[in-house]
């Protein structure tokens, strides 16, 4: 009998599709964050190329507010001013921002903690930054559809941007957020020697300790009603009774590093489903773990799920939208029926899995779903980011192909 092939329609039919899916769902999350992404990453062809390279550049005014606010800020600056960074950073305003004082919320403020005994410090990160701007447009496409969901914050950067965004729709006790937060050997030697500072400020902090304190001190002026749930992550600690079960309308995951764990720690919640049409599905570190990447452009999950922002090679993270409520319970019956009796897939649907991560990197692009406007006036800035996304999608859609069969029903 013939193989299974993806299933992920083809080449534009992807791109027809998901322009007629946001037709029919304008009011959900995910619909949203298309509309804004398309305003503050994409206003022109090679406008998130140009952001993408600030933040490699250390330019973090461009890489953290995007091209509008920056734009301002230049406009407002004076003239010898304009080329300072320093300055620039003080002076840029984050979209959807509070105001805190006269001056606003400016990216100097963003990228730090809340005072602490008087300093403002550095948060540390794990290459967030080139993904803020879209985690706050994420946090503020929920509007009033269901709360936001975090499966592993570190300090808090990540939970910051996107409670910065669902702060500017002005609704409370929506964000939650889930880390082990301590008694972590790694992650205590990271921020020690990161940011020595903390074992001034806390003389008592060991490695035994809890450093929820920092991730509270990082969220809570972007987000003063966030809740941290501290403890491993499984079915017993992650289920809708800490969210009241109302509606999960954005789940970010940087904390699942293999498809058994992301099956382990979110079977609490895959009852009915585990997340609702048109919500918001953000994997942090998806583009270095081969086994997410092998379960999307098998078509198992993808069939749920559409782009819609990549970090490209400057980065980890991935941003979907869930197209069709859906759960994991199924998705590995799915890999059992695509990959048959095979170690791995053929030739033939390993080519069809390559065609498919091309057209996403189109899309994520631009959004732009006017084929007449398809690649039209790419720098090479942009070529060479899509180039680099592409390849590294292959490398790990094709590497180590005895995964494939860890991906099956067990």
């Amino acid at each position: 009998p013939a193989r299974r092939s993806s299933m992920i329609p083809k080449e534009s039919k992807l791109s027809n599709n998901f322009a007629q899916w946001l037709k029919q769902n304008p009011n959900t999350p995910g619909s949203r964050l298309v509309m804004l992404l398309k305003k503050h990453l994409h206003p022109h062809p090679n406008a998130e190329a140009e952001r993408l390279k600030a933040c490699h550049d250390k330019n973090y005014p461009l890489c953290f507010a995007g091209h509008e606010e920056y734009d301002k800020s230049i406009e407002n600056a004076p003239q010898d001013r304009k080329e300072n960074l320093i300055h620039l950073e003080r002076t840029t305003k984050m979209p959807f921002a509070p105001s805190l004082d006269s001056e606003g919320y400016s990216v100097w403020r963003m990228r730090r903690f809340s005072p602490i005994n008087g300093k403002l410090r550095l948060i540390h990160s794990l290459g967030t930054d080139p993904s803020c701007l879209a985690l706050l447009l994420a946090g503020a496409a929920v509007e009033d559809f269901g709360v936001v969901v975090e499966l592993g914050t570190y300090l808090g950067l990540s939970s910051k941007c996107i409670g910065m965004g669902l702060n500017s729709t002005g609704r409370a006790d929506s964000y939650f957020a889930f880390d082990i937060f301590g008694n972590d050997d790694f992650n205590y030697d990271k921020i020690t020697k990161a940011m020595p500072w903390t074992l001034q400020v806390m003389p008592d902090f060991k490695k035994e300790s809890s450093y929820q304190w920092l991730w509270r001190n990082a969220t809570y002026d972007a987000y003063p009603t966030a809740n941290a749930f501290e403890g491993y992550i499984n079915s017993t600690t992650l289920t809708p009774r800490m969210w009241h079960k109302k509606t999960v309308a954005l789940l970010s995951i940087d904390s699942a590093k293999s498809w058994n764990a992301l099956k382990s720690q979110t079977a609490g919640i895959q009852r009915p489903y585990m997340l609702k049409k048109g919500s918001i599905f953000i994997l942090m570190d998806f583009i270095t773990i081969e086994s997410h990447i092998k379960l999307f452009y098998s078509g198992c999950l993808s069939q749920y799920l559409q782009p819609v922002y990549s970090s490209y090679c400057r980065g980890e993270q991935w941003i979907f939208v869930a197209t069709q409520s859906f759960s994991l319970g199924m998705i590995g019956a799915c890999i059992e029926d695509f990959i048959e009796d095979q170690a791995e897939p053929t030739d033939a649907q390993y080519e069809e899995m390559f065609t498919v991560a091309q057209e996403h990197v189109n899309i994520m692009s631009s959004l732009d779903f006017d084929s007449s406007n398809k690649n039209s006036s790419l720098s090479p800035q942009l070529e060479s980011e899509r180039r680099c996304m592409i390849n590294r999608l292959k490398e790990q859609i094709k590497v180590s192909p005895g995964v494939w069969k860890f991906l099956r029903v067990q």
